[in-house]
């Protein structure tokens, strides 16, 4: 399963620079993704994050917070769309 979901600016400063996004629980859920897991971002290029659930003023909406060099690794500006899906993680060898 993945998403169409459009990119907002992560508001937290500490949050910054820690490969962080922010995505409503309702969504994480449908992607089957639980807080603290990794998801696999794709617009021009593909990138991987953290996912932590929404602020409280994003519920609802179909957004994802993410700072400026995860936006830069997928290749993406704020308000462009990216899909979202889970990732497949393998540990490094």
């Amino acid at each position: 399963m993945e998403l169409k979901l459009r990119v907002g600016e992560l508001t937290a400063k500490e949050e910054a620079f820690r490969g962080l996004v922010r995505i409503d629980l309702n969504n994480l859920v449908k992607i089957g993704v639980r807080e603290g897991e990794i998801v696999e971002i794709e617009g021009k290029r593909k990138t991987a994050a953290i996912a932590l659930k929404a602020y409280p003023a994003d519920i609802g909406l179909d957004i994802i917070r993410m700072d400026g060099i995860t936006r830069r690794n997928a290749g993406v500006s704020v308000g462009e769309f990216v899909t979202v899906r889970k990732a497949e993680v393998k540990e490094a060898k």
